[in-house]
């Protein structure tokens, strides 16, 4: 991916989820935006007493990436969850790092960062996967 808005956005997504992993096993979905002045700024659904299900949190984050990509305030968003894979052909379940990213000039893709948990919140990556994708957040004029 040679794009260099979403690369960022990429690094950061991926550090902090990584540390998420770190602390606490699991990575709660999350988003990012990137500013317009260049800034990746993480957020996270809002707090309740209960924790909503993934799907939840999921339709939350993209309710409010689609709002503020409308109102114009971010040139690319993204986000992360947790997810399972059947990796062919051993067909092990596999885990990984998934990222939805999309900038305004109508690229996107989704990246996924395998790992095993060998022990207790240790955490062996491979080589993360990338390709395009259609865009979900911005709407382009044709």
């Amino acid at each position: 991916m040679n794009h260099k808005d979403l690369r960022l956005m990429l690094e950061s997504m991926l550090r902090f989820a990584e540390q998420r992993q770190r602390n606490g096993g699991s990575v709660l979905p999350f988003a990012a935006m990137l500013t317009r002045e260049g800034n990746v700024a993480q957020l996270t659904s809002p707090g309740r007493k209960t924790q909503p299900s993934a799907q939840e949190s999921i339709r939350v984050l993209e309710g409010g990436l689609h709002t503020l990509t409308r109102m114009g305030r971010c040139k690319a968003v993204g986000i992360c969850f947790d997810t399972r894979s059947n990796s062919a052909p051993e067909q092990t379940s596999r885990e990984g790092i998934h990222i939805l990213l999309e900038h305004q000039d109508g690229s996107a893709y989704q990246v996924v960062l395998p790992y095993v948990e060998n022990k207790p919140a240790h955490f062996v990556y491979r080589d993360s996967i990338a390709k395009a994708s259609q865009p979900r957040f911005f709407v382009i004029a044709q």
